[in-house]
């Protein structure tokens, strides 16, 4: 089942992943919604996405604050009448000892990478149920699956939330025409390091492209029709 000319929903839009996922699936002539916090990076990944034969607009949200989320998914269904593919990509991360972790980090994690997952959703599945079809993809993390020290105690928490937030809509959504996805990931070459203040060069030996991981992602979105693709891990492989 091709993509093509469906309506795409990214979230962490401007960076990393979810750019990398944005640009592949231009590549299939997509109409694509782009979201993420920063305008001028949007702006970046928008005329990158149009230059790769897409449709592409962006709106700036924080998909932590729930208004924001309505706002910008009230401008989507507006601007183009469906919503085929929710994509929720945007997160954040952060390491340390649970006692390390202020009040408003944890908040901010929580908000991010769990609630923000729950908002964008709760938005998108009424124009979903009413076209009897759509993709939901929660871009977790394997953190969601495992638990390591590494991976950082909150950050996998917020993992493991939307692990069990997506299994269970799953089973919400069974007869609706919608389907469910949980991506589970190690790690892979972006800024989410950087952005947590930690300053560690991404290594090709330890790190997955994002390149690659969005073909996976778009190979697994083209499925047919009565098949879904609803748990997937991949990790890194050495030979």
């Amino acid at each position: 089942m091709s993509i093509e000319g469906k309506t795409v929903v990214i979230t962490g839009a401007s960076d990393g992943l979810g750019k990398s996922i944005a640009l592949e699936c231009a590549e299939k002539r997509v109409k694509l919604a782009l979201l993420a916090r920063s305008e001028e990076k949007l702006q970046s990944v928008k005329k990158e996405c149009e230059a790769q034969g897409g449709e592409a607009e962006y709106y700036v949200c924080d998909v932590g604050d729930a208004a924001q989320v309505a706002s910008a998914m009230s401008n989507i269904k507006q601007r183009f009448s469906t919503l085929d593919i929710l994509i929720n990509n945007a997160g954040i991360w952060a390491a340390g000892p649970l006692e390390s972790y202020s009040i408003e980090k944890i908040g901010a994690l929580f908000a991010t990478n769990t609630l923000g997952t729950i908002y964008m959703t709760r938005s998108a599945v009424p124009i979903m149920k009413q076209q009897q079809s759509g993709q939901i993809l929660n871009v977790m993390s394997i953190a969601g699956v495992e638990t390591k020290d590494a991976y950082g105690i909150i950050y996998t928490a917020t993992k493991h939330a939307l692990h069990g937030f997506t299994e269970t809509l799953k089973e919400e959504l069974q007869g609706t025409g919608i389907k469910v996805m949980g991506f589970y990931p190690g790690g892979m070459a972006t800024n989410i390091l950087k952005a947590a203040g930690i300053d560690m060069p991404n290594s090709g030996d330890q790190s997955m492209d994002t390149k690659d991981i969005a073909k996976i992602i778009v190979f697994v979105l083209e499925q047919p029709e009565d098949v879904v693709v609803d748990h997937f891990e991949v990790r890194k492989f050495t030979k």
